[in-house]
């Protein structure tokens, strides 16, 4: 169960270190401070949280993991394994591919919900 933990910290650092482009572009190139980037910061700063706890194997760590899903699914940000997108999109920018790769990123995102659900009633 904590091994599974570790993995779920880790991925949630790597999706932070390969969408760090996007946060950069929000905070230095935004002329205009919208509320969406407001929550992205949020969301993206609660990851490094979540991703040092959970390595940890900390309940606080899931517990934060519980207010991110909602914001990963709702702006695809975050996504834990998200790093798959940008590497598919080396070999072929299809929009159908794309589409498939969202949807799979989804559907990986949930069932990392239910197996979090799962090891949190473990605990």
């Amino acid at each position: 169960m904590r091994k599974i933990l570790v993995l779920f910290g880790i991925l949630d650092l790597v999706a932070v270190f390969i969408s760090y482009q996007l946060m950069a572009s929000i905070i230095v190139k935004g002329t205009y401070f919208y509320w969406v980037h407001l929550v992205l910061i949020l969301l993206y700063g609660s990851m490094i949280a979540s991703g040092i706890l959970l390595i940890k194997a900390n309940r606080t760590g899931i517990w934060i993991y519980y207010a991110q899903f909602p914001f990963r699914l709702m702006f695809y940000a975050g996504l834990s394994v998200g790093f798959l997108y940008p590497i598919c999109n080396l070999f072929c920018d299809t929009k159908s591919i794309n589409t498939l790769l969202v949807s799979i990123c989804s559907i990986f995102e949930v069932v990392r919900l239910i197996i979090t659900i799962f090891i949190h009633k473990k605990i």
